[in-house]
């Protein structure tokens, strides 16, 4: 059974006034990383597939590294399209912002595209990783919103109770083709075992 291990970047440096798609990794997100490759070791992975947003970039790279595996980049693997956006420290407006973006997913809500829309693209990415990589098991990583809209889609999971646990790093495995839910880790820290 073929394996794809979707993983949520690590921990990021939040920056007030400058857009989350620009963030880049705190130095515990960079060693986070690296407990992150050896828990992945078992999923014997053949491929490592990115955003191509620096927090990723700066997540997978590493993991292809320890590994010992290709890296490459997907664009439409970025995260849900908020590039006219700038951080703001009001963490419960942007929460509510997001249970709007989950239960409207038609709507633009946030952002530049609708929930909707950050899905059929991510999605579509998917499915050109896959193709693109016919054999072996898979990495992909990327971000927290889209993530959740994949996975919510794929499963039974309640997309704003998902998206609200993942940690940074956490990752997602699904058996391929038939897309069944294997493993999900939502938080990797020196402590965590199984979240």
């Amino acid at each position: 059974m073929r394996r794809i291990v979707f993983v949520r970047h690590s921990e990021t440096k939040r920056v007030p006034g400058v857009n989350s798609h620009q963030w880049a990794l705190t130095e515990e997100g960079e060693r986070r990383v690296t407990l992150l490759a050896d828990r992945l070791r078992e999923y014997e992975l053949t491929q490592v597939i990115s955003s191509p947003e620096a927090k990723c970039l700066q997540t997978g790279e590493p993991i292809a590294q320890a590994l010992g595996i290709p890296f490459s980049t997907l664009d439409d693997l970025r995260e849900h399209d908020r590039t006219n956006e700038v951080y703001k420290a009001d963490t419960s407006n942007f929460t509510s912002t997001i249970v709007r973006l989950f239960d409207e997913p038609d709507q633009l809500v946030y952002g530049t595209e609708t929930a909707d829309q950050a899905h059929a693209r991510f999605n579509q990415a998917v499915q050109r990783a896959q193709f693109q990589h016919p054999q072996g098991n898979l990495c992909i990583v990327t971000h927290a919103t889209v993530l959740t809209l994949f996975v919510s889609r794929k499963s039974e999971l309640q997309p704003f109770e998902f998206w609200s646990k993942l940690g940074m790093p956490a990752y997602v495995v699904f058996e391929v083709p038939g897309w069944t839910l294997h493993e999900v880790v939502e938080n990797i820290t020196e402590t965590s075992e199984n979240a």
